[in-house]
């Protein structure tokens, strides 16, 4: 048997005229090593990719070749993917095929957990895991060269754990009251995990408890805010994993309270004993009168039953109360109502008594 090996490029071959052994010569280019028998006979030829080709002869000298072809090499792999997530991946990127051929994927095993399906034409795979599911998951493929020799290879798929879902909480409550509420009720986890509240962030105003037990949050306003005050809260499952929502609490302005009026009785020393008229203003009755709501103001809004008595607006639209007429024996009285800015009312009665000094 004679071995020489040929530069695929130079087609340089060389011969062991003693040992008959390949000699090996590394050139610019790959090498093809040919194998010849006792007679000078090509009996075979060993390419660099791994595929070869041996040549057999009959009684007659008649040659047949027989190529052997390298099956291609598939490497495990392993993916992660969240929890109710596909996941789209080609496990041929670390595979190879010793004749450089194009490989393709032919079949999946059907994975104990979730499922997988061959995509783009045998270019890739998808796997879809169980609607809740966490965990490892794994199946095996397999891939095939242009010689249609396969390989087979194990996919492990790490299911990965998400944090529940925080959706934004709306809030409302009356002026200066606290409100408790459940902030975990529109609040979900992916895989279906009970939820724990947290914590909770000091609000844009007032103050906040909570009690993971409940679960429930307690705000409460400020003294005297009313308006949009807002802060986070942090939920988790099981796992650790958690989630951030946020809590907008509208706090209402303070309910308007009516003024009060309180009757009154005045006096009013006429300048003239023999006077029977009267003209000026009747002073003196609003200092009973008041608003319950801090800082509200109260203005003279109407009168009613003695004409005598009528309302001077200013040019700046102060009103004041005046009198204008006889005083008969000495005693009138009016009815009148207050306003407030707001609108709300109230009525009382005046009593005037005129007397000489």
């Amino acid at each position: 048997m004679r071995t020489s090996v040929r530069n695929i490029l130079a087609f340089r071959m060389l011969y062991a005229s003693i040992s008959l052994s390949a000699v090996a010569e590394v050139a610019a280019a790959q090498t093809v090593t040919y194998t010849y028998d006792a007679l000078g006979r090509l009996t075979g030829a060993d390419y660099p990719a791994g595929a070869s080709t041996k040549y057999v002869y009959d009684a007659a000298g008649n040659r047949t070749s027989v190529v052997s072809i390298q099956s291609p090499i598939a490497v495990n792999d392993a993916i992660s993917t969240n929890s109710n997530t596909s996941k789209s991946f080609d496990p041929r990127i670390n595979d190879s095929d010793p004749q450089g051929g194009a490989l393709t994927i032919v079949s999946v095993d059907g994975p104990p957990v979730g499922s997988a399906i061959i995509t783009g034409g045998g270019t890739g795979i998808t796997y879809a895991p169980p609607i809740g599911s966490i965990g490892l998951a794994t199946f095996d493929y397999t891939i095939r060269n242009p010689q249609n020799a396969t390989a087979t290879a194990r996919v492990t798929v790490t299911i990965l754990n998400q944090g529940p879902v925080a959706v934004a909480d709306s809030v409302t409550t009356a002026y200066n009251t606290p409100v408790t509420f459940n902030p975990l009720s529109n609040d979900y986890d992916r895989e279906g995990d009970d939820k724990t509240l947290v914590s909770v962030s000091t609000p844009s105003s007032g103050s906040t408890s909570f009690n993971p037990a409940g679960p429930s949050i307690t705000y409460t306003p400020a003294n005297g805010f009313s308006g949009a005050a807002t802060f986070t809260y942090v939920v988790a499952d099981h796992e650790g994993a958690a989630g951030t929502g946020t809590v907008t609490v509208a706090v209402s302005p303070q309910a308007n309270s009516p003024p009060v009026a309180n009757n009154d009785i005045l006096y009013f020393m006429l300048d003239n004993p023999g006077n029977t008229h009267f003209y000026g203003e009747i002073y003196g009755w609003r200092q009973n009168d008041y608003d319950p709501d801090a800082g509200d103001v109260i203005f003279l809004d109407s009168i009613s039953g003695n004409s005598n008595f009528y309302i001077l607006t200013s040019p700046s639209g102060g009103k004041t109360l005046r009198y204008s007429g006889a005083i008969g024996s000495g005693h009138q009285s009016v009815n009148y109502t207050i306003a407030d800015s707001s609108g709300a009312t109230d009525s009382a009665r005046i009593d005037v008594y005129f007397y000489a000094d």
